[in-house]
């Protein structure tokens, strides 16, 4: 389950990303996205309980998504993870970091319906889903690489309150442990014909979900995608 981590460990588990991406440059980054039993990372899934650590926050004028390495005692090799938090005007800590760690890694799939368009929604999934695909299999480096920013490597998205709280619109009436929080991964462009990857970016979809009553599926609320990337709006996203 997604945890509070300190400074130390936040600085060491993004450290591994940047290093990562910047000094050893693996040509395919595959490896970093597939568990033990080499399936292909989709997203990360937390409760609605694990959320409020950090929705429910005074002051924070934008929430941070950070990319980092985790070495986890369960699995055999580093993996791809996501540390959260929010921040005040003057870049102060409203909350802590929240590291999303093995357990809440997502390898389903889950129907949703669009507040950025549904049919790009799903495009911008399946060009992800397309590149863990067997007779695939690579996740090149230029996706974490930002051209229009000299080729600084891309180390996370910064969000406004309203793209981490209007997740839940029309959700009122629902029990807490039916809720989730998806952060799915996605690729803003991709070429299906040459089954290559386009001058898109390596970005998240965050979507809440809702365990319908009576079954095991969920049905989703619309997909939000206005993350600012870091670098360059590190600091800020105004």
């Amino acid at each position: 389950m997604a945890r509070i981590i300190d400074e130390t460990e936040f600085i060491e588990i993004t450290h591994r990303w940047k290093n990562c991406i910047d000094q050893i440059q693996p040509a395919n980054m595959y490896d970093y996205f597939k568990n033990n039993k080499g399936e292909f990372l989709e997203g990360y899934k937390i409760t609605f309980v694990e959320y409020l650590e950090l929705i429910n926050s005074v002051g924070t004028h934008l929430y941070k998504a950070r990319f980092g390495l985790l070495q986890d005692e369960s699995l055999n090799h580093p993996m791809f993870t996501l540390i959260l938090w929010g921040v005040d005007k003057n870049g102060n800590e409203t909350t802590g970091y929240l590291l999303l760690e093995a357990s809440d890694m997502k390898f389903d799939e889950v129907v949703h319906t669009g507040k950025i368009a549904d049919i790009i929604g799903q495009q911008r999934l399946a060009a992800w889903s397309a590149m863990g695909q067997s007779n695939r299999e690579n996740v090149p480096l230029k996706l974490f690489k930002l051209d229009a920013y000299g080729g600084s490597s891309l180390q996370g998205y910064n969000y406004k309150p309203d793209d981490f709280f209007n997740i839940f619109a029309g959700f009122q009436n629902h029990k807490m442990e039916d809720v989730a929080v998806h952060f799915d991964f996605c690729c803003l462009s991709f070429d299906y014909q040459n089954n290559e990857s386009q001058n898109g970016y390596f970005d998240l979809l965050i979507s809440a979900l809702i365990l319908k009553e009576g079954t095991q599926s969920y049905e989703g609320s619309s997909f939000y995608d206005a993350g600012a990337p870091c670098p360059p709006l590190c600091n800020g996203g105004d």
